[in-house]
């Protein structure tokens, strides 16, 4: 059976070919001394024979064992065409010469596709029996038809045998370069699956930071020259709180590009933290804001105490910017199976089916990332409340 396409490796055929070629030499030198020492031949006749023998070898080496080596099936065709008429005509003239036939009927079946194979096979069968009767005569016709039909039946049996490990090889060595496809494939799509995260976890990021920082800024700062000299206290004030802000936004923006957790969470715990912005939102909003803490207060993982203070924060500038209320109410529960966050005012309220803001589904996206949860529930003129819940 000829090999089969091109594939990345090797197949197990061509890897043990070494073994093949060891085993025609064994068969080579036995042959070639079994006719030098056989005592009922004359000189020139064991000097033809192992001539003979010496050119079927050498068109081996020359033709046959790069033929194996490869896929040329062209030179494997030419191997063959020269190395049955040989062996037979070896056979024909010594009985040793049927050693031979053990590695031609391998390589008829290794080199050829099965039509031709079958049909050198039946050419080998024929010219053994042919070499039975011209040694013997016409009475040994009965004979030579045993000896090619078993001769034939042998080949098949091997070339059958031999066919299937070719195709297993084969078949292996397909797969192997398919799983290796495919690994390629999969650690590519794991690396652009990596890289979109990334963006999304660094949008919500500068998102959280960096724009509601600038947006705080921009109310801050949105004063005119007629309310400056009315109050400059006030319009100092503010300043003041811009920059306060943007220090703060200054010191988000240098942890994000670290990878490091938010600064309000570096030497504070997550309530001290949601308290910090809840004390912000109540200066600038000038309301009543209370945060309420109920169960055990305890360290989370750094993602997730993430997560629940930029939701916090998200939420507390949506309402300094769009809600004007008249309290905000910010709630953390400390649950055995997780952390609840409840942010809550009374403002003007928005109507949940068409409000698409990024701050919102980005907040979404950050707890579902952890497994978790954010819903928000409000209606024009009812006040909003926005409810996070993360499994730990």
């Amino acid at each position: 059976m000829a090999p089969a396409a091109d594939t990345a490796e090797r197949h197990a055929w061509h890897r043990g070919i070494g073994g093949w070629h060891l085993v025609y030499a064994s068969m080579a030198v036995l042959a070639a001394l079994l006719i030098a020492f056989d005592p009922d031949a004359r000189p020139l006749e064991r000097l033809g024979r192992l001539a003979l023998l010496a050119t079927l070898t050498c068109w081996y080496v020359l033709t046959g064992a790069r033929a194996l080596g490869t896929e040329q099936n062209g030179l494997g065709l030419r191997y063959i065409c020269a190395a049955v008429p040989l062996t037979v005509a070896l056979y024909a003239w010594t009985p040793v010469g049927a050693l031979m036939f053990f590695l031609l009927y391998p390589h008829i079946w290794a080199l050829l596709p099965t039509r031709r194979a079958v049909l050198a096979s039946a050419v080998v069968a024929a010219g053994t029996g042919i070499a039975v009767v011209a040694d013997i005569g016409p009475r040994g016709l009965l004979m030579s038809v045993g000896v090619g039909a078993a001769s034939l039946a042998m080949a098949w049996l091997l070339g059958a045998w031999i066919s299937r490990i070719v195709h297993e090889s084969e078949r292996r060595a397909r797969l192997v370069a398919e799983l290796a496809a495919t690994r390629a494939q999969l650690a590519e799509a794991s690396r652009e699956t990596g890289v979109l995260a990334e963006r999304q976890r660094l949008s919500r990021d500068i998102h959280d930071t960096v724009a509601q920082g600038l947006a705080a800024i921009t109310l801050l700062l949105d004063l005119d020259a007629e309310e400056i000299r009315a109050d400059p206290d006030a319009a100092h004030h503010r300043v003041a709180r811009a920059r306060e802000t943007a220090a703060g936004n200054l010191a988000e923006a240098r942890a994000l590009v670290a990878a490091l957790c938010p600064p309000q969470l570096r030497d504070a715990t997550l309530p001290d933290a949601v308290g910090a912005l809840l004390d912000r939102a109540r200066r600038d909003l000038g309301v009543p804001a209370g945060l309420s803490v109920t169960g055990e207060p305890r360290p989370l993982p750094v993602p997730g105490e993430t997560a629940v203070l930029r939701a916090a924060q998200e939420a507390l500038m949506n309402i300094a910017r769009h809600a004007r209320p008249t309290t905000v109410d910010v709630a953390l529960a400390y649950r055995p199976d997780g952390i609840v966050l409840t942010v809550s005012d009374d403002g003007g309220g928005f109507d949940t089916a068409t409000a698409a803001g990024y701050g919102l589904r980005g907040m979404r996206e950050r707890f579902a990332a952890l497994g978790g949860g954010l819903a928000v529930e409000s209606r024009p003129g009812t006040g909003t409340t926005v409810r996070g819940e993360l499994p730990l």
